[in-house]
């Protein structure tokens, strides 16, 4: 995911720019008053990746449990620049991840005939 789209998320839900200009105090309260918004449990846990916190670890644990996939997570996660540097590394990570999701979707089809 770009920095433009976690910044553009971050403005929806706080009216920060980004970020570096939004307290991890304040993130943390909105996480708090919103406990099963996906977005923000990704927002918190980038800004404790930026802010190099002891809580990312904990963080991304909980973050996972709204996401498909820990894969999809960690590349939204995943610096822009790491991006750029491994197209083919996205390219099988978005191809495992397209795996996972077919697999699963025949599993539920075929439980539910």
């Amino acid at each position: 995911m770009s920095q433009s789209n976690i910044n553009s998320i971050l403005f929806q839900w706080s009216g920060h720019s980004n970020l570096e200009s939004i307290a991890t105090t304040e993130l943390e309260t909105l996480v708090q008053e919103n406990a099963f918004s996906p977005s923000l449990q990704l927002l918190l846990a980038k800004k404790y990746q930026l802010t190099s916190s002891p809580l990312y670890d904990t963080q991304i644990q909980k973050a996972v449990c709204y996401f498909p996939s820990a894969l999809h997570l960690h590349q939204w996660l995943a610096n822009e620049d790491d991006q750029v540097a491994s197209p083919a590394l996205n390219e099988q990570m978005e191809e495992k991840l397209n795996t996972l999701i077919s697999d699963q979707l025949a599993q539920f089809q075929e439980t539910d005939t």
